[in-house]
């Protein structure tokens, strides 16, 4: 199902899980899902780009901890 938007509860009636926090990779064996919000005050900037083709995804913090007491700040990605 290619470039469509599926409310929270008709997923995981899709999927037969009950999907919570992000990424749940190798779910249906051949693919992966990332669950995001596209709410105006949601806490990601999540979105997509090129005409649905790529994702932006912020959705996966660091954990918080007193080294990481705000862990959307911290730079999480890794340079090549």
């Amino acid at each position: 199902m290619a470039k469509a938007l599926l409310s929270y509860l008709d997923m995981c009636r899709r999927e037969g899980a009950c999907l919570r926090c992000g990424m749940h990779f190798g779910l249906g064996g051949h693919y992966s899902v990332l669950l995001m919000s596209v709410q105006p005050h949601a806490p990601y900037r999540d979105c997509f780009v090129d005409d649905g083709t790529m994702l932006i995804y912020e959705g996966h913090d660091e954990p918080q901890s007193t080294a990481f007491p705000f862990p959307q700040l911290c730079r999480q990605n890794v340079d090549a």
